[in-house]
């Protein structure tokens, strides 16, 4: 896909009120490096950046970009990539010795719009993907699922951020038909399933929690 960042950058001086919500991958550079990007788009965006920190992918646009730490790794290093970044957005001294990566002396001259930093963005089931969410982002990010299910996740993940003393906001990604009446919408979701088998709906739900955790 395109490079969201430069999209973003490209569409900014196109709009006045849209936001953009940005991919951000800790194993593909430097906490340094994307506090400036963030930064910067930050600036002269007037303030209408959003980040969405992509921690799990498939595993071979992760090999791809040379990242090749396994799942549990790859949640250990977000965590130091974020305690790393906020730092050194929110101005507060960035020296840190990590297993993954290390700062020292880092800062950014030009703060973001935006204070401490953008908005972070984030969605992870496992146990290190929740975890992550509780201590670093401000809103959680769930695939449309049962009511049950998802009420469940939402609630372990407040609960988790509470004991960071932290709260954080909920979205949903969910897929929506419209059409002019009712009848019609279910008739056009009705369609749309007709075409697929349920063991090609489980291979896509398997692949989207591989992805998500």
């Amino acid at each position: 896909c395109e490079d969201a960042w430069i999209v973003a950058a490209g569409l900014i001086p196109l709009t006045e009120r849209l936001k953009f919500l940005v991919a951000l991958r800790p194993g593909s550079g430097t906490p340094a490096l994307f506090a400036r990007h963030a930064a910067t788009l930050d600036r002269i965006s007037g303030g209408r950046v959003l980040l969405n920190v992509v921690t799990g992918a498939d595993p071979a646009d992760l090999a791809g970009d040379g990242n090749k730490l396994n799942h549990d790794d790859r949640y250990a290093q977000t965590d130091e990539f974020l305690t790393i970044w906020r730092r050194i957005l929110s101005g507060e001294p960035a020296d840190f010795e990590g297993k993954y990566l290390s700062a020292h002396g880092t800062d950014i001259s030009f703060p973001p719009v935006q204070q401490p930093h953008p908005p972070l963005w984030f969605g992870g089931s496992s146990d290190a993907g929740i975890a992550i969410a509780a201590k670093h982002v401000d809103a959680y990010l769930s695939w449309g699922e049962p009511v049950d299910q998802l009420a469940e996740k939402i609630g372990r993940v407040r609960q988790a951020a509470a004991a960071q003393g932290r709260t954080i906001r909920f979205g949903l990604r969910i897929h929506l038909i419209v059409r002019e009446t009712e009848d019609e919408a279910w008739a056009a979701a009705d369609r749309l399933i007709s075409r697929v088998t349920d063991d090609l709906i489980a291979e896509a739900q398997n692949g989207f929690v591989n992805i998500s955790e």
